[in-house]
């Protein structure tokens, strides 16, 4: 096995299995329903479909922060349609609801998900209940709200054209915002202290309070991060007919409710050279933000050496 590897090209042995294992059972059901459908690989549906997993994707995004914190996010569904409605219904109200209708369904989200992280971060209540009695409290309140009924408000002109425009010919805005969510997230994550602070919180959330992150503070931002993108979402998904899909967003939470609580190996994600530990030299070259050698274990010393 190591001697075929050896023989890849070098971007090929750098790819993670993981992330070529989920491109391939993509192409893999792309070729199943070709088979099925002479209309499964058109343009116009595949067009459709990914303007329906951009904002999927933006919701997904906030997820994968809470998840790397080693909680979970059981609101999502509900902040989804909080989002799209409290925009819908803004935007009912003239010229000015009408241009900030998608930053005040978004600021709903956000403080959706400062509620949330307040209760995780600061009253210790585990994600999973706190944030499954928020996603129930937020459908209560869009219950109340629309009396039971189907709202009757519609998108605003410019949520309309984030969905459905196209700033590049060919190429969705919907897909442009996903573009643009993803690389901010890989940014924070790599080349940013927040970034490494959420690393270190997810793999030992003592050690990296000993290290001197500030880590109530921390789990609320990303719980309030994870808000409003997934108010975000549902803000876009107006006229991509994706809103209001409490079931399917809440079994997928319930889905990765077992990763989140995976050990993150810090040791990789701080730029050490390997698993056995790290170095200084590694600390200095590969941790951006001069966190503690504490987050980055240091190799076990042998008997021999001692």
């Amino acid at each position: 096995m190591n001697a075929l590897a050896e023989r890849l090209p070098p971007f090929m042995r750098r790819m993670d299995p993981a992330v070529v294992t989920a491109f391939a059972c993509i192409l893999l059901l792309l070729f199943l329903g070709s088979l099925y459908s002479s209309n499964f690989l058109s343009p116009e549906y595949l067009l459709q479909q990914l303007k329906v997993a951009s904002f999927l994707g933006i919701i997904a995004t906030g997820m994968m922060l809470v998840i790397l914190l080693g909680q979970i996010d059981l609101s999502l569904p509900w902040v989804v349609s909080v989002g799209a409605m409290m925009s819908s219904a803004v935007a009912g109200l003239g010229d000015v609801g009408a241009a900030i209708a998608i930053p005040f369904g978004i600021f709903c989200g956000v403080l959706i998900g400062l509620v949330n992280g307040v209760g995780v971060a600061y009253l210790r209540i585990p994600s999973m209940i706190m944030t499954l009695a928020t996603n129930a409290v937020a459908q209560g309140l869009m219950v109340v709200y629309t009396g039971g009924f189907s709202p009757q408000d519609s998108a605003s002109p410019a949520a309309r054209y984030l969905a459905t425009g196209f700033i590049i010919p060919t190429v969705p805005n919907s897909v442009i915002c996903w573009a643009v969510v993803g690389a901010a997230a890989v940014f924070l994550m790599t080349r940013t202290t927040f970034g490494r602070s959420i690393y270190g919180i997810g793999n030992r959330e003592r050690a990296a309070y000993l290290s001197g992150i500030n880590t109530r503070r921390v789990v609320m931002i990303v719980f309030a991060i994870s808000g409003g993108l997934a108010a975000f979402g549902g803000v876009g998904c107006l006229d991509v007919g994706l809103c209001l899909i409490d079931g399917g967003l809440l079994l997928l939470a319930f889905a990765l409710q077992p990763v989140a609580h995976q050990p993150v190996d810090v040791r990789l994600l701080f730029g050490c050279k390997s698993r056995r530990g790290c170095r200084r030299d590694d600390h200095d070259i590969g941790c951006p933000g001069r966190l503690p050698l504490l987050l980055c274990p240091r190799p076990r010393r042998s008997v021999r050496d001692r």
